[in-house]
């Protein structure tokens, strides 16, 4: 029996490839040193059958993370469970979207505390107090909580955490998982000290900028190298990895001593012959993030760079063997269709640049909960979500903003598109008729592309019916089903 269960629900509908859910991996690793019995679910890997069992032992603790999004339906049936099937146990919701909407999330009654901000501390704090007995959470920091009666009380914000403290994100009790992870996965820093308007950074790490110790990073790498010997390539996570070169650098030695190459997000501006030169080889991939080219769109938000930096990047990068993704935004406010076509015209730049690179779908502006465009929003006729469940709603593929007409937007079909051209086929190679059906869909994508035409919902309503039955599901006994949808797009497709 574990006291303390973590689970981390399907956080899109898009996703089939899985990734280590370092927000579930970093708190339970924390607990485990401390003493603390966890068991993790990982949602795009368990059934709700597993889940079902876990509970039956009756944990003290269900803890359940959630980023504001589809990612909040699962939370919201894990939590559901628990209460039937373990109603004893104390349900607790962490991550970003909880902490920054904590009261609206606790005014939920399957919530019982919130976990605001980072989450070891006092996840293991409060784990500490119910072993014990105690009622009164006044005094755990980072936390909001009901009192008796249901009165909602949000206590004061904990300071942030050493990262020298950090734990491996694998024991014993979560190696299980990395059976199904392709990759390894660390965090390498904690926050950002830019000021981009549509992220949570502002908010959830209160802009401070924190940077985790080389021999910490090393220490890390090295537990889930000897846990799982297999994997080849990491990511490292960080929302500013490149502003110390040399830091970076230091890095990417830490990788070539164990033998794998590493991706991460970085800034174009930060790119130089130098780093490019020592990263030869070790480095397979870059993020960087353009949002957009628009001078008038690129002020609001924040992003404080040019669009030149980001083409010097590429021209620098084009020989390399370092691969560039390149992320875009669209459905600013005001936003015209010529602006739009202006990104989509240097997006193609980019890949005319460097043919091998890849560019990200344009994903819909989204003013996620404690960002400055969330403000915003509001400000223009944003109507917040007035309980948990209709946050579930709120994704990067859905019109969700006032100044956008549902009826009348073209935003949602690029996104669409944009999403089936920047999908390995290679995730689609099952079987012959998984691979003619997705095929059939990215051809379309890109001939509508390419002639600017936004009219793809109807294609990829299928191929997105297909990902959550059939991919993210883990069937098998699809052919008939999905070759008679197949055959009926063809028809209706027809030139």
């Amino acid at each position: 029996m574990s006291q303390v269960l973590l689970v981390f629900p399907v956080p899109s509908e898009e996703q089939t490839k899985l990734v280590p859910p370092l927000a579930i991996l970093y708190v339970g690793s924390y607990l485990e040193r401390a003493g603390v019995s966890v068991s993790y679910i990982d949602l795009r890997i368990h059934s709700y059958d597993d889940l079902g069992k876990e509970l039956e032992d009756v944990p003290l603790i269900v803890g359940v993370s959630s980023m504001t999004g589809i990612q909040i339906e699962g939370a919201i049936k894990v939590l559901e469970m628990s209460k039937e099937k373990a109603p004893e146990a104390v349900r607790v919701m962490g991550g970003v979207h909880p902490s920054l909407l904590p009261l609206e999330t606790l005014s939920d009654p399957l919530v019982d505390f919130v976990v605001i901000g980072e989450g070891e501390n006092t996840l293991l704090e409060l784990f500490e107090f119910i072993a014990e007995g105690k009622t009164d959470f006044t005094k755990i920091l980072g936390l909001a909580w009901k009192k008796r009666g249901g009165q909602i009380s949000i206590n004061a914000n904990r300071p942030f955490m050493e990262l020298a403290d950090s734990c491996p994100p694998i024991t014993e009790a979560s190696r299980a998982l990395y059976a199904y992870y392709p990759l390894g996965k660390v965090q390498v820093s904690r926050g950002c000290p830019y000021r981009c308007a549509f992220c949570y950074n502002l908010s959830f790490n209160r802009r401070k900028y924190r940077i985790k110790p080389l021999e910490v990073i090393d220490r890390e790498i090295h537990t889930i190298m000897k846990f799982v010997p297999r994997i080849k390539h990491f990511t490292l996570l960080s929302d500013n990895v490149g502003r110390d070169v040399d830091r970076l650098l230091e890095m990417g030695k830490i990788c070539s001593k164990y033998g794998f190459t590493f991706h991460t997000a970085i800034r174009p501006e930060y790119i130089n012959e130098r780093l490019i030169s020592e990263l030869e080889g070790v480095c397979g991939s870059f993020l960087i993030g353009v949002e957009s080219v628009v001078p008038r769109i690129r002020r609001m938000i924040y992003k404080d760079n040019d669009v030149e930096d980001t083409r010097r990047a590429a021209h620098l990068l084009k020989n390399s063997s370092i691969k560039m993704y390149y992320s875009f935004m669209t459905a600013f406010p005001d936003e015209s269709r010529e602006e739009t076509i202006a990104s989509m015209d240097f997006a193609d730049e980019l890949r005319e640049i460097d043919p091998t690179s890849i560019i990200t779908p344009f994903f819909l502006l989204t003013p996620f909960p404690g960002t400055e465009l969330y403000e915003y929003a509001l400000r223009r006729g944003f109507k917040k979500s007035a309980n948990l469940k209709d946050w579930s709603q709120f994704a990067l593929g859905k019109v969700s903003t006032p100044w956008i007409d549902p009826d009348n937007e073209y935003f949602t079909d690029l996104y669409q598109m944009s999403m089936l051209i920047y999908t390995d086929p290679k995730e689609y190679e099952n079987n012959d008729f998984e691979k003619d059906f997705f095929g059939h869909f990215q051809r379309i994508a890109w001939d509508r592309w390419r002639a600017r035409t936004f009219e793809f919902r109807r294609e990829y309503e299928l191929f997105k019916s297909y990902n959550r039955k059939f991919k993210q599901a883990g069937l098998i006994n699809y052919e008939e089903e999905m070759q008679k949808a197949y055959s009926k797009s063809q028809t209706n497709n027809v030139d």
